[in-house]
């Protein structure tokens, strides 16, 4: 799973967005913002076994 996460031009993080198309869309209309792709780790959840 991928996030992206959007900068504005002092490098301070302003959104996180799941598509890339969406990360493109944002940056586009302003000027000296930029987008990194960052992958997520997966969370495994790990169930006890029911008690009855």
């Amino acid at each position: 799973m991928f996030r992206y996460y959007i900068y504005d031009e002092s490098g301070e993080l302003m959104r996180k967005v799941r598509s890339l198309q969406e990360a493109k869309e944002i940056v586009g209309i302003r000027n000296g913002w930029s987008f990194v792709k960052v992958k997520i780790p997966r969370v495994k959840v790990v169930f006890e076994d029911a008690p009855f």
